[in-house]
């Protein structure tokens, strides 16, 4: 008798396992904002656990509008994002290719690095802005 039910409540436990982890990891309601960050700064998103941080600038060689250059350069900033199942630091890039990550439910999207650098204006490390976009899968 057990080994005709044992398929049944094998089935019926991996179906309650993947619907729990499931509901753990997705919000409660679905996340998509916009904000803007300065370097140390971090915001809570609203209804969720989430925190995302700008850690600061890893590097930054796009071209200055004031100059030719070959290549038009890349900035990368380092995000540290805390929620419920830990912390994780992410580097995000102003090249597309490399310019989001995944952290559970959500994507986190860099949409702009500011300000735009010139050779005749070096950018203190406090002045930079990042723009993200958080959103759910």
């Amino acid at each position: 008798m057990f080994t005709r039910l044992f398929p049944a409540v094998a089935l019926a436990l991996c179906a309650l396992v993947a619907g729990c982890s499931h509901h753990a990891l997705a919000p409660a309601t679905p996340v998509d904002l916009t904000i803007v960050l300065a370097p140390g700064q971090t915001s809570s998103v609203e209804g969720t656990d989430l925190r995302v941080g700008f850690v600061g600038i890893a590097s930054d060689s796009r071209c200055p509008a004031d100059a030719m250059c070959v290549w038009a350069g890349e900035g990368v900033v380092a995000v540290q994002v805390v929620d419920r199942s830990g912390n994780r630091q992410y580097q995000l890039s102003t090249a597309p290719s490399k310019g989001s990550a995944e952290h559970g439910a959500y994507v986190l999207t860099l949409n702009d690095l500011s300000p735009y650098p010139f050779v005749s204006q070096p950018i203190a490390p406090g002045a930079y802005r990042v723009t993200l976009r958080i959103a759910t899968r």
